[in-house]
């Protein structure tokens, strides 16, 4: 089969896309052939272009360690426990059915580490019936991500056991990177409200990330007046690239250089005449 020379230079041009790192000009011109499609096929080309493989690369599973759970805590001593400092337990519940898998929404701050990093898990529920005989402990304990044992760079799901369930996390590690907390400011709403959509992804390092998704997280994104958003969203971006916010309506999503500290406020218009104020804070403990 002939090619012309227009074909070969497209060609050539989607290899590289796929193989080697992303200018923003380059993610820009990719959006902009996308074009208008509905979200869900929009999500699978920038996936298949980013390479961001279909499923996360399986740990094994761990445990929490010995003496770490809240309830036995006291009974040992270990290490870390005099530097460590639990975290109260929220009084918030989220109604669910037995079997049921319970999203959790991206957390309010995200974990920076130096060296290595303890994570603590307490997940509990309470029985419906309002009889605490029926209140059980899911997931309670603490566990420590090793830099020396740890995975950088590839998308990794662990899975926590515990007593009565199993917490599974879905993450990536990042070398070099800074924390993007995202906060939305809603200037104008139609009358009758609206519903959003809303990913983000970087240049050079390929990374795609889910903020309010209906099929992977759990996020009311219905907007039904001005005012700021009842939820912020954080991801960690890698020193030197470049975060982009999409709400995948087809238009062009807007842009943040991400940066060792301080904070950047651009406006996006929606279609519908909405228009929200977007602002990225950066932050690390790494400087």
């Amino acid at each position: 089969m002939a090619l012309s020379h227009e074909e070969v230079e497209e060609e050539e041009e989607d290899d590289d896309l796929d193989d080697g790192p992303l200018s923003p000009e380059d993610v820009l011109r990719f959006v902009e052939t996308v074009g208008s499609v509905e979200p869900a096929k929009r999500k699978l080309l920038m996936k298949d272009t980013m390479g961001v493989p279909p499923e996360p690369y399986d740990w094994p599973n761990i445990c929490p360690l010995p003496g770490s759970s809240r309830d036995r805590r006291l009974a040992c001593d270990l290490y870390w426990h005099q530097a460590y400092q639990m975290n109260q337990v929220s009084e918030t519940y989220v109604a669910m059915l037995a079997g049921d898998y319970l999203r959790l929404l991206s957390p309010k701050r995200g974990i920076s580490m130096k060296f290595d990093c303890l994570v603590e898990v307490d997940i509990r529920t309470k029985a419906s019936s309002g009889d605490s005989r029926g209140d059980k402990n899911l997931v309670d304990g603490c566990f420590d991500l090793i830099e020396g044992r740890s995975s950088f760079d590839v998308l990794s799901r662990i899975k926590m056991e515990g007593e009565h369930g199993a917490l599974v996390f879905n993450l990536i590690i990042f070398r070099d990177s800074v924390e993007a907390t995202i906060h939305m400011n809603f200037l104008e709403v139609p009358g009758d409200g609206f519903d959003i959509k809303m990913c983000g992804y970087t240049a050079i390092w390929k990374n795609l990330y889910a903020f309010i998704d209906d099929k992977e997280c759990d996020c009311n994104s219905f907007v039904s007046s001005t005012g700021s958003f009842s939820q912020y969203f954080v991801a960690a971006v890698q020193m030197d690239d470049t975060l982009f916010i999409d709400f995948m309506e087809g238009s062009m999503p807007i842009s943040f250089k991400a940066d060792i500290h301080g904070s950047e406020e651009k406006e996006y218009y929606f279609r519908n005449s909405a228009l929200v104020s977007v602002k990225v804070s950066w932050s690390t403990v790494l400087y």
